[in-house]
This record gives structure tokens, sequence and C-alpha cells, in this order.
């Protein structure tokens, strides 16, 4: 494993066990991401900051807001990387108030409030938006059925790049097709929207995605076709080479088979999942750094893709304890 590598991978561990002694009645899938959130940062969690930032969180979300429930966590940890931590959650509140005019209620939102900042395009914060929800509008009528808050994440990304919506529109859905043995609806849905934002040709991007999905089921690995496909759409429109990514998904998938929450018949993640934070990890490394919208295009992708994971993995918790209740 390379250096670079092993090192966010040390990193992720124990800000991970920091993280779940400072959440330990939040859903342990969270704890991930917000592993994730401080190795982006290039931080090293702290649970005395994290304590102060989740009250902080507290004092200026209410109850009901999208900021708690499964964004409360993550919310905390990019509170906790604030020069500002006060103004930091007043500021998201406030700019999640014209997202949810915009698109409704979402917990998906609350983290992009948290992250906009960051894109140049809000600087005129109204027009983004605007842009962002006429693509939005145009991506459910195609499916209004399966189209929702993380739909809109990526629409406001989209707004970006300037193109006619039409022409926005007309590549995920031709890479839908594309992606037609690869999962649901819904879930092939994001993923094309993810690969949409690379300017790379569909045929180049819809063969490196599949040549990621296949490589990690041929080298003995579980990769499941559900939301999780987003992730590795956004390692497919990177410039490393296929094999290279495969490597290093693998490396970093065996490295975790021997860590706490991943071990053992109590683990927290099974297979499936430790493939996808082995993704997430790999991602990472190979994230743009700077200030320019190429590099937080790309943090905020892989932020929200790794949330909307989460969620789709407590609801289907949910669903199967209530089924288990129910028999």
């Amino acid at each position: 494993m390379r250096d670079s590598l092993k090192r966010i991978v040390d990193d992720y561990n124990q800000n991970r066990e920091v993280i779940g002694d400072c959440f330990k009645w939040e859903y342990s899938v969270v704890h991930p991401l917000c592993a994730y959130i401080f190795g982006a940062s290039d931080k090293m969690a702290d649970a005395e900051t994290i304590q102060k930032s989740k009250e902080i969180v507290k004092k200026n979300a209410g109850a009901f807001s999208s900021f708690r429930g499964s964004a409360y966590a993550p919310t905390s940890c990019l509170v906790a990387l604030s020069s500002d931590p006060e103004a930091e959650i007043q500021n998201a509140v406030a700019t999640n108030e014209l997202l949810k005019k915009a698109f409704g209620w979402s917990e998906y939102m609350s983290l992009m409030a948290m992250m906009i900042k960051k894109l140049e395009g809000s600087n005129d914060l109204d027009k983004l938006i605007a842009d962002g929800k006429e693509i939005y509008e145009a991506i459910r009528a195609k499916h209004k059925l399966v189209t929702g808050g993380e739909d809109a994440v990526m629409s406001i990304l989209l707004a970006l790049k300037g193109q006619p919506v039409e022409d926005i529109v007309n590549e995920s859905e031709e890479i839908m097709t594309e992606l037609k043995e690869y999962g649901t609806t819904g879930s092939r849905q994001v993923a094309a929207l993810v690969l949409t934002l690379s300017d790379k040709p569909v045929a180049e991007k819809c063969r490196r995605f599949k040549a990621l999905f296949e490589g990690i089921r041929e080298r003995g690995k579980k990769y499941r076709k559900d939301e999780s496909i987003a992730l590795l759409a956004s390692l497919a429109v990177t410039d490393v080479d296929v094999n290279t990514l495969l490597d290093d998904i693998c490396a970093v998938d065996d490295e975790l088979a021997d860590k706490k929450g991943y071990k053992g018949f109590t683990a927290s993640y099974d297979r499936p999942m430790r493939a996808m934070h082995a993704a997430m990890l790999v991602s990472l490394d190979y994230t743009p750094t700077g200030s320019d919208d190429e590099a937080a295009v790309s943090n905020i992708t892989a932020l929200f893709l790794v949330h909307q994971i989460i969620v789709f993995s407590i609801e289907m918790s949910i669903a199967m304890a209530n089924v288990a209740f129910i028999i």
C-alpha cells in the first residue's frame, strides 16, 4: 500500500475510535462519514472539540431541523473543524432555509448548506440555487417517483457546469441506460448524475465504472448494487488507471478487515460496506487539493454520497427491524 494511502487509513481508524466514543448513541454507520470528514481536512478528531460542537449544533438547530437525525454527527464534525463554530452553523441554517424553499425539506441539504460556500458559484447563491432547481425539475419530470433530495444536491453541482439543462438531462439518461444492470432506477440515477459531472466522454465514463464494479467482484470482494455504486462513479471519473484504483481498493479492504468494527460476528460493517468504505478512502487519496471548484465539487460529492449511503442503510435497518417485530 502506498504511504499516502496507509496514512489515510491509519488516521481514519484512529478518528473512527474517537468519533465512536463521541456519538455512542448514533447509528454506527455514521461514524465512518465523520472520520472521512476529518480525513478530508487532514485533521485528527478531538473529543473535547466535538463535544462542544455538538452543543453548538443543538443550540442553533432545532430538534426537527434537517441538521439533526443522520446529519447531526457529520454536522457537528464540520462545525468542530471551523475557526468560528457559531457562525458556521448559523450561516448553514440560513442557507438551508434558502435550499428548503427551492427543493423542500431534505436531510441531504443540511450538509450541502454546510459546504456550499466552498463553491465559486455560491457568490451568487440565488442564481446557483435557481439553476440547480431548473435541472432538478427536468430530472424529476423524467423519474418523478425516485427523484428526491439526493438528486437536488447533484443538480446544484451540475449547475456549475453552465451547460444547457437539456444536454445535462439527456446525458444522464444515456448513462442510466448504460448502467441498467447495476442497480435500481433511483441508485442508477444518482450514479449517472455523478458521472455527468465529468466532461469525459460517456462511453469512457461508463466503461471505467463497469470495470471498477466488475473488477472488485472479480477480485473476491463484495459490492452491492445499491446507492453504493455512486461512490464508484466518483472514482470512475478520475484520471487514475482502473487497475491502480482496484489495487488500492482491495489493499484498503484487506487492511480494514482486521480492524475493530469490521471483524468477527459482531462486526458493525459487513463485507460490502467494508468495500464501500475502502472506495471512500481511496477517493480521499485522489481528491484534488486546493481552493478551486474542482476540489470543492470532489469533496462535496464524496461527502454527500457517503451520507446518502448511510441514510439508505439506516432506512433498511429500520425496515428490517420492523419486519422482524411483526413476524
